[in-house]
């Protein structure tokens, strides 16, 4: 009930203080004036203006929880379709499987063995091009939220947004490949601006977002503020602008297109279940979408917001000082922790898509989809023809012969690998474990000063106690930090993995180095050289590291 983090005491605290400060200047001011009411108000035009400003409040309250409810609901609706788009597709291909009771059926017809394995193959590309544009999908969603939030609210991107926009396209790169890739880089609208000589800042930008924002460093006092360059996205690559998601969305199209009507691949009249899903995404992305560049009207917000300020300015002044300190400081402040407590909250719930606390968690949500397309294809390639053997079970009970059908049991071999054959499971960089335990615990800074990735806030090493550049035990350091990372990843239960296509495993494990190492170097300034070897976890040491600089290098 009373938890800190993620609860409205963190959300309304710090203005209390400021007004309970405000209330007892007032009251101590008002005991010195001749008169015991500061503003005389016999008409009680005050207490309708303050229950006026409450319904108001509440309305706005009403409104963006509505807001909050959509978006939670098309988010849910948009990951389900995810999902049952990936079970239906890899399940109704056939591959190189026959009908379970086709040896009962026909008992003297001998299968094609190779035609049967050359269809389970083709079958098993499917099945993995789904896959990765499925997860694909998922990454492009959380990737272009990021970007329509802070366009829409014309903010500047943060360091911390930055990083992870630019890990949202090293997954993609990941998993997807060189023509698709070439695709997504045009569409994404991420640009780095060279001609800046600090080097500190990329800009995204859209045309139907209206605008263009650059990263602002927080290090930075050049770039403490947000700088418009004036660019519409025409004058840098001279095609139109189009949503990520819309993009991976039509390429998904075309996949789905492949096996219909194929021996190995499954019925035309699939497609229109398959449609249905493809149509549930497209729709709540749409949604979501204009639920995020589309906020409640500025003139609205002002009015609420400049009402409340009157109101809880002016109403102190109207309490007879004879009435002691609770009538005139801490009943005001209760009243003022109510208002306020329906006015953060409805900031808060007003675009459920963000870093915020209270909004979604769309990386557990990726995380669990990718969890989920392992299964999807495990059981569709290697546990298949065991559950289809089992199939046959009743006609066994029923005394049916079952030996002219050993002979059939050839085509039944996996020849196109488990999941672990084209996927491979990789670790996030500790820097985006640290983003999760922030936004899930709270413990963003904890995390990275346990694992000395930041110097800890009392200036001293946790492993020996000393000052920070002091210490010199840096292969004993680094063996501690790795350490730490998964003890507390597995304290908080942190998403630690994500997949990638094995075929590009090294090269995305180099990318996530380099942005690591990237991250380093803002981050350990007092250790430089002991932060060079706590290096991205489980990274080899041959790699080669990338010229730091404030920004994370560009994946492509």
């Amino acid at each position: 009930m009373f938890v800190y983090r993620g609860g409205v005491i963190q959300l309304v605290g710090k203005g209390c203080l400021i007004y309970f400060m405000y209330l007892l200047l007032i009251y101590n001011l008002a005991k010195h004036f001749p008169h015991t009411i500061v503003v005389v108000d016999e008409g009680s035009s005050i207490t309708f203006f303050g229950k006026f400003v409450s319904f108001l409040l509440i309305w706005r309250l009403n409104q963006c929880y509505h807001r909050y409810e959509i978006g939670n609901h098309a988010t849910s609706s948009l990951f389900s379709a995810l999902h049952n788009l990936a079970g239906i597709s890899c399940t109704y291909i056939a591959g190189g499987m026959e009908n379970p009771y086709e040896g009962f059926l026909n008992p003297d017809i001998p299968p094609d063995i190779d035609a049967s394995k050359l269809r389970g193959l083709v079958a098993a590309c499917a099945r993995v091009n789904i896959l990765r544009l499925t997860v694909a999908l998922a990454i492009a969603f959380k990737f272009h939220c990021s970007v329509a939030e802070n366009a829409a609210n014309r903010n500047p991107f943060t360091r911390t947004s930055a990083f992870n926009l630019f890990f949202d396209l090293i997954r993609l790169k990941g998993l997807l490949y060189e023509n698709e890739f070439a695709l997504v880089q045009k569409v994404s609208g991420l640009r780095q601006l060279d001609e800046y000589d600090d080097a500190t800042k990329i800009m995204v930008d859209f045309t139907h977002f209206h605008n263009s924002d650059v990263v602002q460093d927080n290090r930075s006092t050049s770039s403490s503020t947000a700088t418009n360059v004036g660019a519409s996205r025409n004058d840098i690559s001279g095609h139109a602008a189009c949503a990520l998601p819309v993009a991976l969305l039509q390429i998904m199209r075309g996949m789905l297109m492949q096996p219909m009507s194929q021996k190995w691949g499954y019925p035309e009249r699939v497609i229109n279940l398959l449609e249905a899903h493809i149509s549930t995404v497209s729709n709540c992305f749409e949604q979501l979408d204009r639920l995020i560049t589309i906020p409640l009207p500025l003139a609205y917000l002002q009015h609420c917001k400049i009402l409340f300020l009157i109101f809880v300015g002016i109403y102190p002044l109207t309490i007879n000082t004879l009435h002691g300190v609770w009538a005139n400081v801490f009943s005001p402040c209760c009243l003022f922790m109510a208002l306020l407590g329906f006015e953060v909250l409805a900031d808060e719930m007003e675009n459920p898509i963000g870093d915020d606390t209270i909004d979604l968690n769309v990386m557990r949500m990726i995380h669990e989809l990718e969890g989920r397309c392992c299964e999807i294809f495990d059981i569709c390639e290697l546990r298949r023809a065991t559950l289809f053997k089992d199939l046959t079970s009743p006609l066994q009970d029923m005394g049916m012969d079952v030996i002219s059908r050993e002979h059939r049991r050839k085509d039944d071999i996996a020849v196109a690998g488990d999941f672990s054959y084209h996927f491979t499971w990789l670790p996030l960089p500790v820097h985006i474990m640290a983003y999760c335990a922030d936004k899930e615990h709270g413990v963003g800074n904890e995390f990275l000063e346990a694992s000395g990735l930041q110097a800890p806030a009392s200036g001293f090493c946790r492993c020996c106690n000393c000052p920070c550049t002091c210490c010199d035990k840096v292969e004993n350091q680094r063996k501690f930090n790795e350490e730490v990372v998964q003890k507390m990843a597995a304290k908080y239960h942190l998403v630690t993995q994500f997949f990638s296509l094995r075929r590009k495993a090294d090269a995305i494990r180099s990318e996530c180095r380099s942005q690591f190492e990237c991250f380093l170097g803002n981050t350990s300034v007092q250790r430089e050289e002991a932060s060079r070897e706590a290096h991205y976890m489980a990274m080899p040491t041959s790699a080669q590291s990338s010229p730091r600089s404030s920004i994370p290098p560009n994946p492509f």
